[in-house]
């Protein structure tokens, strides 16, 4: 499955030093991403992609 995340300015901190930050998210959850123009792409199981959606939705919203 793949999902498509709108990112918006801040977006180096959610990566982290040297992408320390989202490598996390993706060995946790089991998904790979990829960042494309305005969005961030998230690929794996139905389940771990929909996870991984809602953490970073939250993560834009605060």
């Amino acid at each position: 499955m793949k999902l498509s995340v709108q990112i918006s300015r801040g977006i180096e901190s959610l990566f982290g030093t040297r992408d320390e930050n989202i490598r996390v998210l993706e060995d946790n959850l089991g998904v790979t991403t990829r960042l494309l123009n305005d969005s961030l792409e998230i690929e794996g199981d139905e389940r771990a992609t929909s996870r991984a959606g809602r953490i970073l939705d939250d993560y834009f919203s605060l």
